[in-house]
């Protein structure tokens, strides 16, 4: 069975932003739990974020 990465090249940076935006909401902005997503379609970035709900709800 092929591994994800494999099948889809770009997983690596993607995944890569993903942490980067958990490091950088998380650990510089203390917004809460550490969280980072990325939505990608058909290898295209549409969206990055991290975890916001600390800043936004207190």
């Amino acid at each position: 069975m092929p591994s994800i990465n494999s099948a889809n090249p770009g997983h690596d940076s993607f995944m890569a932003m993903a942490i980067a935006a958990m490091q950088r909401t998380a650990l510089e902005e203390r917004s809460g739990e550490p969280f980072g997503a990325v939505v990608v379609r058909n290898n295209e970035l549409i969206a990055v974020a991290g975890n916001t709900a600390k800043l936004k709800h207190y």
